[in-house]
C-alpha cells in the first residue's frame, strides 16, 4: 500500500456535491410549485436537474467510506485504535453539530413565539396550493417534540428509534438524517477495529447482509409477499454507498497494479444498474442513488492518476474552496434556505425562475457567507492535527495538512 493516499479532489467534490444539495433545498417551493404554469422546455430541464439535486447525499457516502477508511487504517497503527477512531469521529461531528442544532433551537423559539410562527411545522393550515409542498420537510414546531425525538436528534440515532417507541422519526434539523447514517458507519467501523486484521471481511459481510435485505426486498415486490427493510438503519441499503468508497480506496492503494481491472468492475457495476433503470423503469425509485454512487466511483478511479494537475484548474480550487467547509455549509443552510423560502412563497414570489433567480441566490450566498464565519470560529478548531511525520497518514486535506473526514458528513 502506498504510504500517501491524499487525494486533492475531494474537496473539490465535496464543495460540488454540498452546493448541489444547497441548491435542492433553496429551489424546493419553487420546483414544486404546482401553481406555475406555461413552463417551457428549458424550464422542464432546470426543474428536472433541480428535482435531482439530492444526489450530493450519495456522493458524501461514498466520499465518506474513502475516507474512514483511511482513518481506520490509520487507527490501526496506534495502540488503541477503537479509542482513537472514536475520539477523533466523534470530535468531527458532535460538537459543530450540536452547536448548530442549539442556535437552531433558539431560532426556532424566537421565529415560534412572534407573527412568524406559521413558518414552522407542517401541521399549520395551508391552501389547496400548498399541498403540492409534501415533500418538503418544514422545521418543526418545538412544542410537538417528545423527549425522546430530542434524545434522538442529540445522539443522532433518530433515523432508527422509531423501531423500539411509539413516536414517529421527526428531526430539528432536518438535514441530520444523513449524519445519523454516518454515525451507523463509524460504529460499523469502530467495531471491525476490534479485529484489525479482519476489518475488510467485516466489510464484506456487511456489503453482503445489506445485498441480501435489499434484495428480499425486491424479490417480495415482485412476487408479492412481505419482506421487512428496516429504513434508518444502515443495512437498508445506505452501506452500498458507503462500501463503494471503500472500494475505491482499496483499489487506489492496496491493488494500484490492478487498476484497469478496479475500473471495469466499477463500469459493470454502475453500467448494470443505469441499464436495470432503462429496462424497466419502475426501478429507478430504487436504483437511481446506487447509480449515482457507482458512477462517481468510477470517476474517482479514473480521475485518480491526473489528481494534483486536475486540483489546480480554477474552477475546481474554488469548489475545493468549498468543500473545505462543507460540514458546517451542510449544516448552517437549512433553517436559511427553508425559513427564507417559505417566507418569499408565502409573499407571492412563485415559480421556478423567481426561486432560481432571486431567492437562491439569496438563501445561497447568505448560506455561505454564514457557514464560512461558522466554520472559521467553531469547525476549525475540532479538525484533527496533522499526523506525525513518519506516520503515513492515509489521507490528508488537499489545503491544509489535515487528515480528511466526510461532510456528511451531506443532503
Amino acid at each position: 500500500m502506498k504510504s500517501n493516499s491524499k487525494y486533492a479532489l475531494i474537496d473539490s467534490f465535496r464543495g460540488l456535491a454540498c452546493l448541489g444539495v444547497l441548491a435542492f433545498h433553496a429551489t424546493l417551493y419553487g420546483t414544486h410549485d404546482s401553481t406555475s404554469s406555461g413552463d417551457g422546455p428549458l424550464a422542464q430541464v432546470v426543474r428536472t436537474v433541480l428535482n435531482h439535486l439530492y444526489v450530493g447525499v450519495p456522493v458524501f457516502f461514498v466520499i465518506s467510506g474513502y475516507c474512514i477508511t483511511a482513518a481506520s487504517e490509520s487507527a490501526m497503527r496506534r495502540a488503541d485504535p477503537l479509542m482513537d477512531f472514536f475520539k477523533r469521529r466523534f470530535r468531527r461531528i458532535y460538537p459543530s453539530y450540536w452547536l448548530v442544532l442549539g442556535l437552531t433551537v433558539v431560532l426556532l423559539l424566537i421565529v415560534g413565539s412572534t407573527d412568524l410562527r406559521v413558518l414552522l411545522g407542517d401541521d399549520q393550515p395551508r391552501s389547496s396550493e400548498a399541498q403540492s409542498f409534501g415533500a418538503i420537510h418544514h422545521l418543526p414546531d418545538l412544542h410537538q417534540l417528545t423527549l425522546g425525538q430530542v434524545g434522538g436528534n442529540l445522539t443522532l440515532t433518530e433515523t432508527w428509534l422509531y423501531l423500539i417507541r411509539t413516536a414517529p422519526t421527526r428531526f430539528i434539523l432536518p438535514t441530520a438524517w444523513t449524519l445519523c447514517y454516518e454515525e451507523q458507519f463509524y460504529a460499523v467501523c469502530a467495531l471491525l477495529l476490534l479485529w484489525p486484521a479482519f476489518f475488510y471481511r467485516g466489510v464484506g459481510a456487511v456489503t453482503l447482509i445489506t445485498s441480501g435485505v435489499l434484495l428480499s426486498k425486491f424479490l417480495g415486490k415482485v412476487l408479492g409477499f412481505s419482506s421487512p427493510r428496516p429504513v434508518g438503519l444502515f443495512v437498508d441499503g445506505a452501506w452500498l454507498t458507503f462500501a463503494m468508497g471503500i472500494f475505491v480506496y482499496r483499489a487506489i492503494h492496496h491493488w494500484p497494479e490492478q487498476r484497469r481491472r478496479s475500473i471495469l468492475v466499477a463500469l459493470f457495476v454502475s453500467g448494470s444498474l443505469v441499464l436495470a433503470q432503462c429496462v424497466k423503469t419502475s426501478l429507478y425509485h430504487y436504483l437511481f442513488s446506487y447509480s449515482v454512487a457507482a458512477v462517481f466511483s468510477l470517476v474517482l478511479l479514473v480521475a485518480h492518476p491526473h489528481d494534483r494537475a486536475l486540483a489546480l484548474w480554477r474552477p475546481l480550487r474554488l469548489l475545493a474552496w468549498v468543500g473545505e467547509f462543507s460540514y458546517s455549509l451542510y449544516l448552517v443552510h437549512y433553517p436559511i434556505t427553508e425559513l427564507l423560502g417559505r417566507w418569499f412563497w408565502m409573499h407571492e414570489f412563485r415559480g421556478l425562475w423567481t426561486h432560481v433567480l432571486v431567492v437562491l441566490p439569496i438563501t445561497g450566498l447568505l448560506s455561505i457567507a454564514l457557514s464560512r464565519v461558522f466554520f472559521l470560529f467553531v469547525e476549525q478548531r475540532f479538525l484533527q492535527r496533522p499526523e506525525p511525520i513518519g506516520d503515513p497518514a492515509p489521507f490528508r486535506s488537499a489545503h491544509y495538512g489535515r487528515p480528511a473526514d466526510p461532510v456528511v458528513e451531506p443532503g
